[in-house]
């Protein structure tokens, strides 16, 4: 529904309302069937729902099928007790209206009339009932992930059995969400190479460390220092990227890190002292930062909701595919020509990808404005509406195709040259609140599910930080004397451990979730997918004490890099994919925001980490600095996952009236 255009029909309306409005309608559209009744209930009397009936009233004498109206009359009043609703006693699709806090009380999960209401309205007269909550702005991320009466929402394959579509898809076939999948696969490739080829030569120098020290005459801190300063830049510099990317658009700002990453990798590839090469390792990090956020961001832009487990999980893949492979490089180059030529392979990676940007990565941002956009390629079903009644050239409130969703639109669209272009229309609203961009982060990291998942992913990919810099000290001495070409190699355990975290985690996760939903009458949580990280939790655990046990003990190596680094390289990719896929579908409208906070912490940890474990493994050896990573990964994400499981919903009550839920 164009709300523009609402906004020039129906006066004093705003955006709340006819987001409302539009709600209903496409529910009663995609039916493709007369409904009885529609009846909005408030607690009171509100000019709110005064004109999302004057809304739902002009569909009904647009929209018809086969000359009848769809909706045979709708009616409106106030109620508070459930019995009120119980009296009525005719066929209904219920609409329950929130206007403030004190309402909502009344209809939270653990009221007895909620349940009480709820189960009257789906048990007794065999009807779903539809939630809408929009009290203040606020959305409640718990979703209905089935149909009244089996049909009125957009589904994934477009069968009443498959998924229901979280976003609705509009009309538009240039929105991102109604693109074909390969146009979703291209994009997908083009970023995953991207975090690949920034990431590997941002956190591949592990291997290099002897060579380092002995070039530059320092010492072991002060080349594990370079590693350090990469890794804080990775988080921090997000503060900026993630308000670029939502003001200018994801497009130039990916672009413009490229070339700064080229321009580091040059600089690298050149640089004749340490300070030189520490300097060109701080632009490194500004560049490659773009790869912490990005691909997140994009994936929430393309993907519903039930496929985003999935994709996280690829980010992450590529993330620390470009983590275990980088060493097995760049140890591999500097053994048989120059760490030189390391950092030049790099840079012709980097300008591939760019090339590759420019062509296959069409911009994904998605401004309030977009929705007013609507083409006549994709129409609702012939049978859905009488279009001989009103043929116009352009959408209006009395257009159907301007009110309506169809799901034909659904993976059939693509880009639009627009889309391509380099520079984007500026979103003046996200200019606006530009310094939200800056204290949202700061503000979310205090919510609990936030703060849990953040240290969760932090600990995770610390404990692989761990072992990329502990591998060459516990590898190169007595008994295993591994070339710093070999150290590289061990890493292949932790690229093949990567694959089968990748493989499981997401799909593992979402299918968990959809078994859940399913038993909870077509509810879901984001809850429901915690409990899959049940068996990476222990892979953490066994993998840590491999590794650290293993080296201090002088176990076999392959006790040590098959069993430790393959685990490792499991739950490094599994955890973090769990749960932050949770946070964001806890908190969609600030994905990028979770990534930064999440990328912050990380590799805040990660850079203090650079200054002691080392030292710390040399005096005291490998199981004390191991088993603390072990411990914080195992025991913080445990903890979260049995908490949030039983009080998730409740932590998310908690932040319901926070500014977030209106960006």
């Amino acid at each position: 529904m164009a709300v523009e255009r609402l906004k020039d029909t129906i006066p004093n309306t705003d955006r709340l309302t006819v987001e409302f409005g539009r709600s209903i309608g496409d529910s009663v559209v995609m039916a493709q069937q007369p409904i009885e009744h529609i009846v909005l209930y408030s607690f009171r009397e509100h000019e709110a729902l005064s004109t999302a009936v004057q809304c739902i009233k002009r569909l009904a004498t647009t929209a018809k099928r086969n000359g009848e109206p769809y909706i045979k009359s709708i009616k409106c009043g106030t109620t508070r007790p459930a019995e009120n609703v119980r009296s009525l006693g005719f066929n209904l699709a219920s609409i329950l209206v929130f206007e403030n806090d004190e309402d909502r009380r009344y209809f939270v999960k653990d009221d007895p009339a909620h349940q009480e209401l709820v189960a009257f309205v789906v048990g007794k007269l065999g009807k779903d009932i539809l939630v809408l909550d929009f009290a203040d702005g606020v959305g409640d991320c718990t979703e209905v992930m089935r149909d009244v009466e089996e049909k009125h929402l957009a589904h994934a394959h477009n069968t009443a059995s498959s998924a229901i579509l979280i976003p609705q898809p509009t009309n538009d076939p240039h929105d991102p969400l109604n693109w074909s999948l390969w146009w979703k696969t291209l994009v997908m490739v083009n970023q995953g190479f991207f975090v690949i080829s920034s990431v590997i030569p941002a956190l591949s120098i592990a291997p290099l460390t002897p060579l380092f020290m002995e070039t530059w005459n320092r010492s072991l801190t002060d080349v594990a220092l370079l590693t350090g300063v990469t890794v804080m830049l990775l988080g921090y510099c997000n503060f900026i990227i993630i308000p670029c990317s939502e003001i200018f658009g994801r497009r130039i700002t990916l672009m413009c890190c490229g070339l700064l990453n080229m321009a580091a990798l040059i600089w690298s590839a050149t640089a004749n002292s340490y300070g030189s090469f520490l300097g060109a390792r701080i632009l490194t990090g500004t560049g490659a930062s773009a790869n912490e956020s990005i691909m997140n961001v994009v994936v929430a832009d393309m993907y519903f909701l039930h496929e985003r487990g999935k994709y996280v999980g690829s980010y992450f893949w590529c993330y620390f595919v470009g983590l275990f492979l980088g060493p097995v490089i760049s140890g591999a180059v500097a053994d048989r020509v120059s760490y030189r030529w390391f950092f030049w392979a790099c840079t012709i990676a980097q300008a591939v990808n760019m090339v590759a940007l420019v062509f296959f990565f069409p911009e994904t941002r998605r401004s309030y404005d977009d929705y007013n956009v609507h083409s006549q390629a994709c129409q609702p079903p012939s049978n859905a509406v009488d279009q001989g009644e009103h043929k116009t050239e352009s959408p209006t409130l009395d257009s159907p195709s301007a009110l309506t969703i169809s799901p034909e639109c659904v993976g059939k669209g693509r880009p639009s040259r627009a889309q391509f272009n380099l520079w984007q229309p500026i979103d003046h609203l996200a200019l606006k609140h530009v310094i939200r961009h800056f204290l949202t982060p700061v503000q979310i990291f205090f919510f609990p599910i936030i703060f849990w998942a953040s240290m969760s992913m932090g600990c995770a990919a610390n404990a692989l930080l761990a072992v990329n810099l502990l591998q060459s000290q516990a590898l190169a001495t007595p008994p295993y004397n591994f070339t710093p070409a070999q150290v590289g190699y061990a890493n292949f355990a932790l690229v093949a451990g990567g694959i089968i975290g990748l493989g499981v985690a997401g799909p593992w996760s979402d299918w968990i979730s959809q078994k859940a939903t399913k038993r909870n009458a077509g509810i879901r949580e984001p809850e429901m997918r915690l409990i899959s990280l049940a068996p990476f939790i222990a892979a953490a655990l066994v993998g840590l004490v491999a590794f650290g046990v293993g080296v201090q003990d002088k176990w076999p190596w392959p006790a040590v890099v098959v069993v430790g680094f393959g685990l490792v390289g499991v739950q490094v990719v599994a955890i973090p994919t769990i749960v932050i896929t949770y946070a964001i579908d806890s908190y969609k409208p600030v994905t990028g925001e979770i990534m930064v906070i999440a990328t912050v912490c990380k590799n805040t940890f990660g850079f203090g980490m650079t200054y002691f474990m080392n030292d710390w493994a040399a005096s005291n050896g490998f199981i004390q600095p191991t088993m603390l990573l072990m411990a914080m990964t195992v025991g913080i994400t445990l903890l979260g996952m049995v908490v949030f499981i039983f009080f998730g919903k409740k932590f998310r009550y908690w932040t319901k009236d926070a500014r977030i839920h209106s960006f």
